[in-house]
């Protein structure tokens, strides 16, 4: 398993290619050894630690720089492998809306107030695109890549439960002791790692080859269910509901697409408006009966919080360009004249408040193209079917928490990179160039 995770495809697929060859230089399976990609896979499960780390009740110094520093250290790897590789490249459309995003952080860059402490904001986003968009798909196929993610994971999280009881709980954050999150400083962190999990579990299901390997994710999808119940991370378990739903929507309106029926695709194409639109009508209805106290509450007083934010920015020209990156480190915190400050908790109201209206729609634009492309890609039904609902997924979950898109999270990874493998691939495609 460790083999296949650091040489991006199984050994069997590596006999196929080329006999063994006794020579110094050659490893057993008569391929060269390629230090720089071996490299590059080890640091990207290195990012997985060094973000739980950051998560955790642990207070590692300069944590910031060394991530950005194994970052950095990854794509070097990563150039140097690509230079004896044929590249795979994703759709262009995705790479000019993720150039037009990067131009717009660098112009809010210069309207912040500590520009040179937020290019390190900028600098790190570019790092992670590079990495998420360019060095994932050719390092790994969608099964590797999820299986990779999932043994890293579970052995994180396993690891965290039992170290806990010999690490003091950090207690500087709100709501750390309304559910067990053993070493992790919150909740809604375990929650976040516990989704991650999951979604790499049904990653691996539509990859499947092996049966022990589908009994094994079955298994960690159904401890992974039982931890998001346990932690009463609320956003983590809608976001789990939403990959859920949307993935089995798809499949269903794919089956039903593939009709050469005229009358059958139309029923799709019905029963798919019909079901978003009764739920979304539902979520309304819902929202509708609750008072704005009681809705306060149960987003655990992010209304308050975001009507702080919101109100803060300065006239109509704020809303649309924002008020510039925040400095390195405090992309998610945001000070007012409360004591202490208090997290933004959304990605949505953090792009907003930072990179206004401008920002917002470039990154809604990203995750939407990325989104149709997946489900548009030749690939088996079911892996179309994932990639929208790792979109859906990342989309729910940045309603409430910034876990995704602005930090080195698994869950950004595992979504991000997961969709651009895919993007990445063609037909049934298994083996990297």
């Amino acid at each position: 398993m460790l083999y296949s995770y650091f040489h991006g495809v199984t050994r069997p697929e590596y006999r196929k290619r080329s006999p063994v060859v006794l020579d110094p230089n050659l490893g057993v399976t008569g391929i060269p050894y390629d230090y720089p990609a071996w490299f590059t896979r080890g640091g990207i499960l290195l990012l997985y630690i060094l973000n739980a780390l950051a998560h955790s009740d642990l207070d590692v110094p300069h944590l910031d720089l060394v991530q950005t520093t194994v970052q950095a250290a990854v794509v070097f790897f990563a150039f140097v492998t690509l230079l004896r590789r044929p590249l795979r490249r994703l759709p262009g459309t995705i790479y000019i809306t993720l150039g037009l995003v990067t131009v717009w952080k660098l112009i809010e860059t210069a309207r912040s107030f500590e520009p040179r402490s937020a290019l390190l904001t900028v600098l790190n986003f570019i790092f992670l695109a590079v990495i998420w968009f360019v060095v994932i798909p050719n390092m790994f196929t969608f099964r590797t890549f999820m299986r990779g993610s999932l043994v890293t994971l579970v052995v994180i999280f396993v690891s965290f439960i039992l170290l806990h009881p010999y690490v003091p709980d950090k207690t500087l954050l709100a709501g750390w002791n309304k559910a067990p999150s053993w070493m992790f400083a919150h909740p809604n962190g375990a929650g976040m790692f516990a989704l991650s999990i999951f979604l790499s579990a049904c990653g691996m299901i539509a990859a499947r080859r092996k049966r022990h390997e589908l009994f094994a994710a079955w298994a960690v999808i159904v401890a992974a269910g039982i931890v998001l119940v346990v932690t009463r991370s609320r956003t983590s378990e809608l976001s789990a509901l939403v990959f859920v739903a949307a993935f089995t929507l798809v499949m269903i309106f794919l089956r039903l697409l593939r009709s050469r029926r005229v009358q059958v695709r139309g029923i799709g194409y019905l029963l798919v408006t019909g079901l978003v639109g009764s739920f979304l009508y539902g979520i309304h209805a819902w929202l509708s009966g609750l008072t704005e106290r009681a809705l306060d509450v149960l987003l655990s007083n992010r209304l308050t919080i975001w009507g702080a934010i919101l109100e803060s920015i300065p006239g109509p020209h704020g809303w649309v360009l924002g008020v510039g990156m925040l400095p390195a480190g405090v992309n998610t915190l945001f000070s007012t004249q409360y004591a202490g400050g208090f997290g933004i908790d959304g990605t949505y109201v953090d792009v907003l408040y930072t990179e206004g209206v401008v920002g917002l729609i470039l990154f809604v634009a990203t995750m939407l193209l990325i989104g149709v492309f997946c489900t548009a890609r030749p690939l088996e039904r079911r892996l179309r079917a994932i990639g929208l609902g790792l979109v859906a997924t990342a989309m729910a979950s940045s309603s409430t928490e910034t876990h995704f898109w602005l930090v080195a999270s698994p869950l950004s990874f595992v979504v991000l990179g997961g969709c651009s493998v895919l993007l990445a691939q063609r037909g049934r495609v298994e083996c990297p160039n």
